[in-house]
């Protein structure tokens, strides 16, 4: 028997926390991502509105994961900064704790310009490391996760941060992969990061630019992305990164996903 992930989506974060919330539980996702980040989910707003969260969450019997900032610059060479983006993941965290938050992601982000320079993205690296082992000892118990991005598309220097921080789990978005290289790229993800992938972010483009098209319309073949993740009995959550004003689409690229899923 085929065993299912389950599927959600996530929030806005330009527009009211608790509307979205609302609208992905009506939707009858199993779990609503929300967007820790500015203006509309700022920490400071989750952690006002965390009775309300938690009332919709528990009313429809859905779970909630977390999702930092994606301009979150955790391997800044300048260590001021890079100390204070530290003590914003930590409230990030916090806030995540206020609406029983399973599994939180931050991402390998860091200007491309920096990266471009063998030197220093090496220190880059180095300094992604020392955060997120930083990071998943405050998290004590709540899953913390790092995405692969657009700008840090190297496998190897994602892979690089991945293998040298104990307890730290893999949010594998598809889109990035593929920019990164084509199906082939996103494959090699797999493969290589198997049972450490603990979330997936699924959407589509043609291979250029990070488009969060829905599932079916540009280039990644999602048929073969989900053969390759049931090779390694993948069956934890898909987070549909879809980015249209029409949520129902949203929700229809996740049925078409579960489709291949239940397909032998």
């Amino acid at each position: 028997m085929t065993l299912l992930p389950k599927f959600g989506t996530t929030t806005n974060p330009s527009v009211d926390v608790v509307q979205e919330i609302k609208e992905i539980a009506a939707l009858g996702f199993d779990f609503v991502e929300i967007g820790i980040e500015e203006p509309g989910g700022a920490p400071r707003i989750i952690w006002k509105n965390a009775p309300k969260i938690n009332r919709i969450i528990e009313g429809r019997k859905i779970f909630a994961l977390g999702h930092a900032a994606w301009w979150i610059d955790l391997g800044s060479p300048h260590e001021i900064v890079r100390n204070a983006w530290l003590e914003e993941c930590r409230k990030t965290v916090d806030a995540g704790r206020k609406v029983d938050i399973q599994k939180i992601t931050f991402h390998a982000h860091s200007q491309s310009m920096l990266l471009s320079d063998k030197s220093t993205r090496k220190e880059i690296i180095g300094n992604y490391v020392e955060s997120m082992k930083n990071l998943v000892n405050y998290a004590d118990g709540m899953a913390v996760m790092l995405e692969n991005t657009t700008e840090m598309s190297s496998l190897k220097d994602f892979d690089k941060i991945v293998s040298r921080v104990k307890g730290l789990g893999v949010n594998l978005d598809i889109g990035h992969a593929f920019i990164a290289g084509g199906m082939k790229s996103v494959s090699a993800h797999i493969k290589k990061f198997g049972r450490r992938i603990e979330h997936i972010h699924m959407h589509d483009n043609h291979g250029k630019a990070d488009e969060h098209l829905p599932v079916g319309v540009a280039k990644i073949d999602f048929r073969k992305t989900v053969k390759d993740l049931k090779k390694i009995k993948y069956d934890k959550t898909v987070s549909l990164e879809v980015f249209v004003p029409e949520r129902i689409i949203t929700r229809i690229s996740a049925e078409i996903v579960k489709e291949f899923w239940a397909s032998k």
